[in-house]
């Protein structure tokens, strides 16, 4: 946990001239770094000086300062598709035994399920190769 420091602390421990932030662990800001940010920015301090004290981007803090909500807001998204306890019994299922991985696996395999890089567009037929080859021979020049 950061905590606050004093900007008397700050001066006398010279962590005013800190290098620039490595890529924060974090991706979002948690409520604890929310309020800090609120905080030193209340006793004055700057944006890049913030940033730099706790290590995140210059943009974070001016998002946290200028929100209207100090607590994040949870995160949106697709609801997952399985309960948390029917996640157990999948992993309690394939961790039993390494059969467990082979059954599943042959299983998918028999259903045509296949591990592989998707294609970035399908590939064309045999009638839209010859369209197209009709289409560039009309229109050369």
């Amino acid at each position: 946990m950061i905590m606050l420091v004093p900007l008397s602390c700050a001066v006398h421990h010279n962590i005013t001239t800190m290098s620039p932030p490595s890529t924060p662990t974090r991706r979002y800001l948690t409520r604890d770094q929310r309020l800090q940010i609120r905080t030193l920015r209340l006793a004055g301090h700057t944006y890049p000086f913030i940033a730099n004290l706790l290590k995140v981007s210059e943009r974070q803090v001016a998002c946290a300062i200028t929100s209207a909500r100090v607590t994040p807001k949870k995160r949106t998204g697709r609801p997952p598709s399985l309960t948390n306890e029917q996640v157990d019994q999948l992993e309690e299922f394939v961790k039993s035994s390494r059969e467990g991985r082979q059954v599943i696996r042959n299983a998918l395999r028999s259903r045509r399920y296949t591990r592989r890089v998707a294609l970035a567009k399908p590939p064309l037929t045999k009638k839209n190769r010859q369209l197209r080859l009709a289409w560039a021979k009309a229109h050369a020049n």
